[in-house]
């Protein structure tokens, strides 16, 4: 079936070729692939290439746009977002599983013009790196939690990631980071070039912008008995993000407050009791009506590569306190209390002094935000489009 389809896409590699002969066929526009094939997963970088493509599709019309959906079972999705797109781009379906995928492109490393065409970008994420062989390569690396903590996540995942690694520091004409944090760390432990990196921040998901009503804060709080005013924290289950340390500094607030964990399940097991009510992962209007009913935002973690629950609960109108190191002070400037999230003496500091000041970080918070837009995020990266395609 994947012959036939690669078969079924020779004639638009051919035409696309006629493209580089001047006076035959030329298109001023640039030809942009993408791989979408993240979306639907439920992730940051899920919510990242979903933002960013629309974004970059309302702005930049006259450009070509070309999306590459990879994957098995979430067809369906990955044509309901391209449906979704203001102008409809083209965009080529392949049925990938997630091994064979890696094989292709992190092991065999075949050229993504085979599946698309001649392209004059193509825009990867750190998972997968094809060859680019008609254009340039730009990646998106949102961190290297995998690279900096091996002994904490799946030995398969970081195998993934180094292989993927190594053929964005050969081949990407530009890296763009989250953050500046992540830049340092893609200087310091891949040895990129400083000048071949660029920082474009993230924004808040257009799809975390859910409005709420009292009585869904309400629903939600009955739906898993919390009863007390809560803490809330929002991440995954594993060691960085420093859930043991929270729950020993929540302890010695306990008769107070609740503490609500939300997320995927991970290296590290939190059963609900005695107060912590462990949701799973939710997401829509139930994790909206979470973060409109908590008390502060929690988010003590150890290493993110930008920290978009900040932005979401800036948006919610909910203090935040979070760590002083990685890129949390970043992002959160001078709206969020700041704390040391090794000391656990800290963090149950940073809370109570975030809750004390809720007025003054609620507002702080709501003129941070301003600050991120996918907007300005499609604007710099077309610039580096732009620059590297205009470079020989």
């Amino acid at each position: 079936m994947i012959i036939r389809l690669l078969k079924s896409d020779f004639l638009s590699l051919v035409n696309n070729q006629l493209a580089v002969f001047p006076g035959v066929g030329y298109n001023k526009a640039m030809r942009i692939g993408w791989d979408v094939s993240a979306i639907p997963y439920g992730t940051g970088v899920s919510r990242y290439t979903t933002n960013l493509v629309r974004a970059l599709v309302r702005l930049y019309p006259q450009e070509d746009y070309v999306l590459f959906g990879g994957s098995f079972r979430q067809l369906p999705l990955l044509k309901s977002f391209a449906s979704s797109l203001p102008s409809m781009p083209q965009i080529k379906y392949y049925p990938l599983p997630p091994k064979l995928s890696t094989l292709l492109f992190n092991k065999w490393h075949l050229s993504i013009e085979w599946f698309m065409g001649n392209l004059d970008i193509f825009h990867s994420w750190d998972w997968y790196t094809p060859k680019v062989t008609s254009g340039k390569l730009v990646t998106t690396i949102h961190d290297l939690s995998a690279i900096k903590f091996p002994n904490d996540t799946n030995p398969k995942i970081v195998r993934q990631h180094r292989m993927a690694l190594e053929w964005i520091k050969k081949e990407t004409a530009a890296v763009i980071a989250v953050s500046e944090t992540t830049k340092k760390d893609i200087v310091s432990i891949l040895s990129i070039e400083e000048k071949r990196i660029h920082v474009v921040y993230e924004a808040l998901s257009e799809e975390s912008k859910v409005k709420i009503v009292k009585s869904e804060v309400d629903n939600v709080k009955k739906k898993y008995s919390i009863s007390k005013p809560y803490i809330l924290a929002v991440l995954s289950f594993e060691p960085r993000k420093n859930i043991r340390r929270l729950i020993s500094a929540w302890r010695k607030l306990q008769n107070d407050f609740d503490l609500v964990l939300v997320g995927k399940s991970g290296y590290e097991t939190v059963e609900s009791k005695e107060g912590i009510i462990v949701t799973g992962y939710v997401e829509g209007k139930t994790l909206a009506a979470l973060y409109a009913g908590a008390i502060c935002l929690a988010y003590p973690s150890l290493y993110e590569g930008f920290g978009l629950p900040i932005l979401e609960a800036f948006y919610y109108e909910v203090p935040v306190v979070t760590s002083n190191v990685s890129s949390m002070p970043e992002v959160a400037g001078k709206a969020a209390v700041l704390i040391d999230p090794y000391e656990i003496d800290s963090i149950r500091q940073g809370i109570v002094r975030a809750i004390e000041k809720k007025d003054e970080l609620v507002k702080l918070g709501k003129e941070r935000l301003k600050l991120f837009s996918w907007e300005k995020a499609a604007e710099e990266t077309m610039a580096i489009y732009e620059k590297v395609v205009s470079e020989k």
